[in-house]
């Protein structure tokens, strides 16, 4: 997956990025990809993806500098 950052990806919010993760890894992206090129240049990342346990399920987290999280798990891209 090698999309560009263009100015409506650059302009989501949580609910949106949430929804352009969704559909990327739809697409056939996975995490890496999704990190690289979606959000990890994006200004409302506010860092690093942290490794985190969603009930006994391993996950990533990524913090919003809304303090929201996104979560990429067993089941998908989840806001939290």
């Amino acid at each position: 997956m090698n999309s560009p950052l263009n100015g409506e990806i650059m302009a989501a919010t949580a609910d949106e990025l949430l929804a352009i993760c969704q559909a990327a890894r739809k697409a056939g992206g996975d995490f890496p990809a999704i990190w690289q090129d979606i959000l990890k240049r994006h200004p409302f990342v506010g860092g690093m993806p942290v490794q985190v346990s969603l009930g006994d399920k391993p996950a990533l987290s990524i913090q919003f500098m809304d303090g929201r999280h996104l979560f990429f798990g067993e089941g998908g891209f989840s806001l939290g």
